[in-house]
């Protein structure tokens, strides 16, 4: 860990691990990942369950779309919070 993140020294052997290989680490204690595990698994939005994401089809202005065609899936996630903020203060009135 580096002094950005804990005050505390860590006790990890870096230099080792860096030059371990995938055959040298044990993964005795992991749970298969496997297709049973996925069907499982449930989306959750703010804790909350949501079902998948639709795709939807909106006019946006020239310099708009292309900025959600290039931006990260964080920006456009907090673009999606915008949304949903506008559609609930929406619902709210």
């Amino acid at each position: 860990m580096n002094g950005k993140n804990s005050s505390k020294d860590s006790a990890t052997d870096w230099t080792r691990l860096r030059q371990m290989s995938d055959a040298e680490i044990d993964l005795s204690d992991i749970p298969e990942v496997d297709a049973d595990l996925f069907e499982r698994a449930s989306l959750k939005y703010a804790g909350c369950a949501v079902s998948p994401e639709e795709l939807v089809v909106l006019r946006a202005a020239p310099d708009l779309a292309d900025w959600l065609r290039s931006a990260s899936e964080g920006e456009r996630g907090e673009a999606l919070d915008a949304l949903r903020q506008v559609m609930e203060r929406h619902k709210a009135a």
